[in-house]
């Protein structure tokens, strides 16, 4: 969840919430609910721009 992940970062929730916001970050959403894959946040932390993470669109801006 967005609790866990921010507490694993080591930041606020708020700022989470904003690089969701901007698509900057790997997630998931269910319904209203947002998940994030330990495994991809820590390739994201070592390497934002990985191909494991090609599935995440990070840069589409549209719905979903």
């Amino acid at each position: 969840t967005s609790e866990e992940l921010a507490v694993y970062l080591r930041t606020k929730k708020q700022s989470i919430y904003d690089k969701v916001c901007t698509r900057s970050i790997p997630f998931l959403k269910y319904g209203s609910s947002l998940r994030f894959k330990k495994k991809h946040i820590d390739i994201w932390l070592s390497n934002p721009y990985h191909p494991d993470l090609s599935n995440y669109n990070l840069k589409y801006n549209g719905r979903g």
